[in-house]
């Protein structure tokens, strides 16, 4: 899975907390992935945003 081979190669370490919110955030992304709405782009493009907000 993508998200394993990513969290393999860290090249930021968060606090424990933050990770699990970073792991949320690509969970949902690629929940709404498959989900493959009309407006997939539109959606995914927010919560990139989101995420790097986050970050």
């Amino acid at each position: 899975m993508i998200f394993d081979e990513l969290c393999e190669q860290r090249v930021y370490h968060f606090f424990d907390e933050f990770q699990i919110k970073i792991e949320r955030i690509f969970f949902e992304m690629l929940d709404k992935y498959n989900k493959n709405t009309h407006y997939i782009e539109f959606i995914l493009q927010r919560m990139l945003y989101r995420l790097l907000i986050s970050i």
